[in-house]
């Protein structure tokens, strides 16, 4: 399973999940939206740092290293693109979006 989609059944604590793409001319954008714990405005840059853990009830009950969304920045990046969370705070959810730039037809 993808790391974000993993994480979405993770902290969604079995809430609804959706995928969602559309593309441009220039790029894709994929979006992961939950509507689980949510996270707090103050921590959304650092959830993408190695062995980061956002330090909640919530966080000490599920598994996990804190390398999952390190690894989806190190690889969006490498692809040229970008990744980056939304949330309006604790209880409100998550969306993760991936931006890719497309590749030129061969």
């Amino acid at each position: 399973m993808p790391p974000l989609v993993e994480n979405a059944v993770k902290y969604s604590d079995g809430g609804e999940i959706s995928v969602t793409g559309q593309a441009t001319g220039t790029e894709v954008e994929v979006a992961v939206r939950d509507h689980g714990v949510g996270i707090p405005r103050s921590e959304r840059k650092q959830i993408f740092k190695r062995f980061y853990r956002i330090q909640d009830a919530m966080a000490h009950r599920i598994k996990g290293t804190g390398l999952g969304l390190f690894i989806v920045r190190a690889s969006v990046a490498r692809h040229g693109g970008k990744v980056f969370a939304e949330s309006d705070g604790p209880g409100h959810g998550s969306t993760f979006v991936v931006q890719l730039p497309l590749m030129a037809p061969r």
